[in-house]
């Protein structure tokens, strides 16, 4: 080796130890130069694999490079950019993508849920006086009737003889004596009504119906009630409604005025601290008889004790007929009316089914009113042993009693009711003696599915109720119109009155 490659070889071995000691990784640029042209990626991303100083000693014989070339070593530090391949580790393309899954919480939004269309005459009101008949029926009269206010009727157990459909009620004041100015409409074929039918309504698929009569006035009827009077108001079926029970339950009422002092008694109250807001205000209206001035809240009629009665009127009705049964003194030891059992001959005829009682041979059940009595239209088996009114054994014509019996059928805490029991007798006509019919029962003899009952007895100042069956026009699509005529001369001809 001459002279001036010995130079070069020296200075670039103390280049190369001074590089070293400062942790800079040298090699010498001929041995680069020998070995590539150009650095790969690999050893700029590896900057920490520093070249020992063995290595750069053995790369000396291979110098070809000038001196001036090992004085760029300040090119080492690329490996700075090293750092770009973890750009693609930036979150801020990941931003975009938590964004985009909250939208479906839009979906989540609940629509409106659709309104339930109420059912008309759900449940019945059950207010006023309750009457029973037979088969589990029940309707509430109120019985007054305040001017200008409407009157709340409803039933329960009206049903068809299938008993899979409502009946249709017909409603009749003063047995159809008050005529509408507009006529009603049939609830099932929409068919115009004779104007005496005050209203009707058809029963829910239960039996139970509620209905709202408008007070009889001048504008809307032939009417003019006053204060003070009695009518009667009446509920039929059977000839509107095909396949219907035949029914009539009648009732009473009377018409009293609307409460105009009522009204003025918040009146003095108001006035009175401020005239006397001293201590004398409530000694000058003592407030000991406001109390006593208002005993019309706790009338509720008491049960006075008295021996029981019943009274069955009339006295013989057809198979399938309907007795009017009256009672009073029927009172609970501690807890107003009784609940009264009613059997037919002792219980030697049974209801078909536990529609009434557990017990077949209780033929009705029927609630005395708070003040003992009752008043109800009990309809007879029909002769036969099946349907809605047929028994077991069927009901025979002749002589039968009524058995009313308490005790067991009203407990009130430890306290059971009086043991009771009354009898009262009853006839059922010979159907081989239609032109002989019971006094007070009548048969059409051209047809003898057309009957009707009219009490015997009369009281002074009580309602006259008449009953029939089979009276329909003569398509038999529609119920007939009747004529009640008192004390009038037949005319001899047999197809007028």
């Amino acid at each position: 080796m001459d002279t001036p490659s010995k130079v070069r070889s020296w200075l670039a071995g103390s280049m190369a130890l001074l590089l070293l000691g400062l942790g800079q990784s040298v090699v010498a640029p001929w041995a680069a130069a020998e070995e590539s042209p150009e650095p790969t990626p690999s050893a700029s991303t590896q900057p920490k694999e520093d070249p020992t100083p063995a290595e750069t000693e053995e790369a000396k014989p291979t110098e070809s490079a000038e001196p001036k070339e090992s004085a760029e070593p300040k090119e080492t530090p690329k490996p700075k950019e090293s750092a770009k391949p973890s750009e693609p580790a930036k979150s801020e393309p990941a931003d975009p993508e938590p964004k985009k899954s909250a939208t479906p919480s839009r979906s989540a939004t609940a629509k409106p849920a659709q309104k339930i269309a109420a059912v008309p005459n759900a449940v019945a009101a059950q207010q006023g006086k309750r009457y029973d008949l037979a088969g589990g029926v029940a309707y509430w009269v109120p019985e007054q009737w305040v001017v200008g206010q409407d009157l709340v009727i409803s039933g329960t157990g009206w049903k068809n003889k299938a008993g899979d459909a409502g009946s249709v009620i017909a409603v009749k004041l003063d047995k159809g004596g008050v005529k509408v100015s507009e006529p009603n409409q049939d609830p099932v074929t929409g068919a115009t009504l004779a104007r005496d039918i005050y209203g009707v309504v058809q029963a829910d698929a239960q039996g139970e119906w509620t209905l709202r009569l408008p007070y009889p006035t001048a504008g809307n009827s032939d009417a003019n009630w006053e204060p003070g009077q009695k009518h009667t108001l009446n509920l039929l079926t059977g000839s509107l409604l095909s396949g219907d029970e035949t029914r009539s339950g009648p009732a009473d009422m009377t018409v009293t005025a609307a409460p105009t002092t009522e009204p003025t008694k918040p009146a003095p109250t108001t006035p009175a601290p401020t005239t006397e807001p001293t201590t004398p205000a409530p000694t000058t209206e003592p407030t000991t008889p406001a109390p006593t001035t208002e005993p019309t809240t706790p009338a509720p009629p008491t049960c006075v004790a008295a021996p029981a009665k019943v009274d069955v009127s009339p006295s013989a009705v057809d198979l399938g007929g309907v007795l009017r049964v009256t009672g009073s003194g029927f009172c609970h030891p501690t807890d107003g009316g009784s609940v009264i059992a009613v059997k037919i001959d002792d219980g030697a005829f049974s209801r078909l089914d536990a529609s009434v009682h557990a017990n077949k041979t209780v033929w009705a059940i029927v609630p005395a009113g708070a003040d003992g009595s009752f008043d109800v239209q009990l309809q007879l088996p029909d002769g036969t042993d099946a349907g809605t009114n047929g028994s077991n054994p069927g009901l025979t014509t002749g002589k039968h009693t009524l058995r009313f019996l308490t005790g067991s059928f009203k407990t009130v805490g430890d306290v059971k009711d009086e043991v009771r029991s009354l009898e009262a007798p009853f006839s059922i006509n010979s159907a081989t003696e239609p032109t002989e019919p019971a006094p007070g029962d009548y048969t059409d003899p051209k047809d003898p599915t057309v009957s009707y009952t009219v009490p015997t007895t009369l009281k002074t100042g009580e309602p006259i109720v008449v009953s029939g069956k089979g009276w329909v026009n003569a398509a038999g699509t529609s119920g007939s119109v009747i004529s009640v005529l008192l004390d009038a001369t037949k005319s001899g001809d047999p197809n007028t009155v």
